[in-house]
């Protein structure tokens, strides 16, 4: 006799897990290639001057050099929590891509950034000898801190975190929506001059259902009997006379 077993392959459970990992690369170099694409073009840089020996700079060029490393780390900070928030998003509670998979994509995206936008704003030396003399161009962008592509990893992984703390616990359930929690009042114990009735059609072992309370007697209060005499001032009195 086949019989058709209740239990999900074991293999079910790895492709969908490879499916997500794939999805947090491809995410993390799609936000590198667009955050080098960005600093490239917002960099503030350095100007040069071509001259018959090669080409001078023009301008403050350190402080232009800080500026664009410090561009950089904001954009890949904004890069790091857009990529917390999608594989917060898509993985759920998956430790694998939270604590490990997360930092290392973010850390790749910071390398393709800054990979991407030094290639984009490359000059060719080769080229300044063709240039005629006198003439204007800006420097090749350049990292000077590396400590910047941490705040692409430092950031998804903050996300992540914090996603994860506020991410209610599948065990627990979640209350209706709209319901709130009624305080049931304590049982009173009836008067002796209290019986409960069972109501009318009421059919079952319990048919307390449909009650309905009848009234014993007078629920007035009894008055109180008059104090017992003394036998004995009675009988003295009597003896007096």
């Amino acid at each position: 006799m086949s019989g058709v077993s209740s239990h999900p392959p074991r293999g079910g459970r790895r492709p969908r897990t490879v499916r997500l990992l794939a999805s947090v690369v491809a995410v993390a170099l799609l936000l590198g290639v667009v955050t080098g694409a960005l600093w490239e073009a917002w960099a503030p840089r350095a100007v040069l001057q071509v001259q018959s020996g090669g080409a001078y700079l023009v301008s403050d060029a350190p402080r232009q050099f800080i500026s664009a490393d410090l561009l950089l780390g904001v954009l890949l900070t904004v890069a790091g929590l857009l990529l917390g928030g999608y594989a917060a998003w898509a993985a759920g509670r998956v430790p694998l891509v939270g604590v490990v998979l997360t930092p290392v994509a973010a850390a790749l995206t910071g390398v393709v950034a800054r990979w991407v936008g030094q290639w984009l704003g490359r000059v060719d030396p080769a080229s300044l000898a063709h240039d005629k003399v006198g003439l204007v161009i800006r420097a090749p962008l350049q990292l000077g801190a590396w400590v910047v592509v941490l705040a692409c990893p430092v950031a998804a992984l903050v996300v992540w975190l914090v996603a994860d703390a506020l991410r209610p616990d599948p065990g627990v359930p979640a209350p209706a929506r709209g319901a709130w929690p009624l305080a049931t009042a304590p049982a009173l114990p009836l008067p002796s001059s209290v019986r409960v009735l069972p109501g009318p059609g009421a059919v079952g072992p319990d048919p307390g259902e449909n009650r309905a309370v009848e009234l014993v007697g007078d629920p007035s209060p009894e008055p109180a009997p008059d104090p017992p005499r003394d036998p004995a001032g009675g009988q003295g009195g009597s003896t007096g006379q």
